[in-house]
C-alpha cells in the first residue's frame, strides 16, 4: 500500500504524540494501527454487553460467532503488522 499523508489539527497531533508515547509505539502509524484496534475491541464489548441482556436466534449467535472469529483474525493481522 502506497504511504499518504494525513493532516490533523495540531491538537490532535500532540494528542497523538502524547498516545504514542504512553503506548510505546515507535511509530504514529503503529500508534494509529493501535488506537483502531482498541476502539473495536470497546465497540465490540459494547455489544456483548448488548447482547448479553437479551435472548438471541439462533441466527443472530451464529453471526455473532462469525464476527468473534473476524475480530480474532483481525486482532492477529494487527499484532503482526
Amino acid at each position: 500500500m502506497a504511504k499518504k499523508t494525513v493532516a490533523v489539527t495540531e491538537e490532535t497531533y500532540k494528542i497523538l504524540v502524547e498516545l504514542k508515547q504512553k503506548m510505546g509505539c515507535r511509530t504514529m502509524d503503529e500508534t494509529v494501527r493501535r488506537l483502531a484496534e482498541l476502539s473495536k475491541r470497546a465497540l465490540a464489548v459494547e455489544a456483548l454487553e448488548h447482547v448479553r441482556s437479551k435472548q438471541l436466534s439462533r441466527e443472530e449467535v451464529e453471526a455473532l460467532a462469525k464476527l468473534r472469529e473476524r475480530l480474532r483474525e483481525e486482532g492477529v493481522w494487527l499484532r503482526r503488522s
